[in-house]
């Protein structure tokens, strides 16, 4: 999406910033907004909890403006605790949370809040509006994030220093709110487009599942005779279809290794399965643990083949995927494994079809 550009443009004197209109300013954080944090009052001190209170930590940082958050502080908290009253209009920003790996949550709190330890909250000057800072960080998220992290910490942080020096653009007041009208607008617009999106996605699914479910109880010939299957939920299934109980179909049925399988996890080797893995229709075995060839020898009975089948048990039990001939030797855990049977496995269902007439 291109846009009309200024008359003039001069260097920001910022290198990953580079070019800004003429009749902009840059200007230091630390000369447009001060910053405060907070904390967390004692665990075990019930007073302090289920107050009335919003008390905001990262997993609240999910949404961009802040009116209510998962845990509450009481008044009490207030005065015997590291935590001090936020008013309305600040710019919040996650400081330590392994989100920051990807991305530097931002909002803004529309009601009275506190904060944990682990985000800081920006009371900006008048020269710079609260939204023109958030849309600013959402939008440099990329440039901004290496910029500020900090180095050497052993979990994703920021470093106040860094973020305080950093040089931001600032248009005029009344450019900075025409700006966030268009943003809000824009932003709206797409977000309606994604939640369209979503439901037809969800649609899709939905007729995709029913695609599939009726092919597998009903065939592909409308015009088959039919008869009872004597299952309730199963309904009538075509004339010349056989029920068999599915022991019936395939040579072995178990669930994978169950004890300690944790220590048969390998460096290298034959992947080896657990449900996390396991998708509709498919195994992630690039995200697959190790196994070595001698441990999965030594579970013989759960050791997979091409064309087993292995169901999630928890988590989202009964998705179902066949596995695949890169599997081929390896094992599993945490799963139900149908060992391949009088049946057919094959992904490509449609030509097993053709086959068998």
């Amino acid at each position: 999406m291109s846009y009309p550009a200024y008359p003039e443009y001069k260097d920001s004197g910022v290198e990953w910033l580079g070019e800004v209109p003429t009749h902009w300013e840059v200007v230091k954080l630390s000369y447009l907004a001060i910053s405060k944090g907070g904390g967390t009052p004692p665990k075990d001190e019930l007073q302090y909890w289920n107050g009335s209170i919003p008390w905001v930590t990262p997993k609240d940082m999910k949404r961009q403006w802040i009116t209510s958050t998962i845990d509450t502080l009481s008044e009490a908290a207030l005065h015997a605790s590291p935590v001090s009253m936020v008013e309305p209009g600040h710019v919040l920003i996650v400081f330590r949370s392994g989100i920051l790996r990807n991305r530097i949550p931002v909002a803004i709190n529309k009601v009275p809040v506190t904060v944990n330890q682990d985000v800081r909250a920006y009371n900006v000057r008048p020269r710079l509006l609260p939204d023109f800072f958030l849309r600013l960080t959402q939008g440099l998220n990329r440039e901004l994030l290496p910029e500020w992290s900090k180095q050497g910490a052993t979990v994703e942080s920021l470093d106040s220093e860094l973020v305080n020096s950093t040089q931001l653009p600032v248009p005029s007041r009344g450019e900075q709110e025409a700006i966030i009208t268009f943003l809000d607008h824009e932003t709206a617009r797409m977000d309606a487009l994604v939640e369209e999106q979503q439901r037809l996605i969800e649609l899709l699914k939905e007729k995709r599942q029913a695609v599939i479910s009726y092919a597998v109880t009903k065939g592909l010939n409308p015009d088959v005779p039919m008869k009872e299957s004597g299952v309730e939920w199963l309904g009538d299934v075509p004339e010349h279809w056989v029920r068999k109980r599915l022991k019936n179909v395939s040579s072995f049925i178990t669930v994978g290794i169950v004890v300690n399988p944790s220590s048969y996890l390998a460096e290298e080797g034959l992947p080896f399965i657990y449900g996390g893995e396991v998708r509709e229709g498919y195994i992630e075995v690039d995200k697959a643990r190790k196994i070595s060839l001698e441990d999965s020898c030594r579970n013989r009975k759960t050791m997979l083949e091409t064309g087993d089948v292995v169901t999630m048990r928890v988590g989202y039990p009964g998705v179902t995927a066949v596995v695949p001939p890169e599997c081929e030797g390896g094992n599993c855990a945490s799963v139900m494994l149908t060992k391949k049977g009088s049946y057919d496995s094959s992904p490509d269902f449609s030509q097993g079809i053709k086959e068998s007439g």
